[in-house]
């Protein structure tokens, strides 16, 4: 994500073997669908402390829209150049179930639209950047028992 006051930050998934990408935290009818992204800090202007990312969440293959992401705020002067945080997306239970009709016992697989902001920034404080996550489905598969 480029920002016009120079700030620069690098959206990624987790390293393999880690935390999944997706996890979905239970609730009595509604849920909680994580998705977790690692920001790394590569450049950062001066007074800017931390972004807001907010956003949508969209089925790749062509289901759609499938919620909005809570804004959440991501620290940008910690020790270290990365950071892990979890996007959340509410969900209920008649979306989990057509996720899994869609998925067809494939890979679960979404598109992320998320979109930056800089509180503090002197600069046009926003940007946007698209990124598609894959979660093997015996990972998932083992989230939705």
């Amino acid at each position: 994500m480029k920002f016009e006051d120079g700030t620069l930050l690098r959206l990624r998934s987790p390293e393999p073997g880690g935390v999944p990408p997706l996890s979905l935290m239970p609730g009595l009818g509604a849920h909680r669908l994580a998705v977790r992204v690692e920001v790394e800090r590569l450049d950062v202007a001066e007074a800017v402390n931390q972004a807001t990312l907010s956003g949508e969440l969209r089925a790749a293959g062509g289901l759609g829209w499938i919620g909005s992401f809570l804004p959440t705020p991501v620290p940008l002067r910690t020790k270290a150049d990365r950071v892990s945080v979890d996007l959340i997306v509410p969900l209920i239970s008649e979306q989990v179930l057509e996720l899994e009709r869609h998925r067809n016992g494939q890979d679960m697989a979404v598109l992320l639209d998320v979109e930056g902001a800089l509180p503090q920034s002197s600069g046009h404080p926003f940007a946007r950047v698209q990124e598609e996550q894959r979660v093997p489905a015996s990972v998932w598969e083992n989230q939705i028992e």
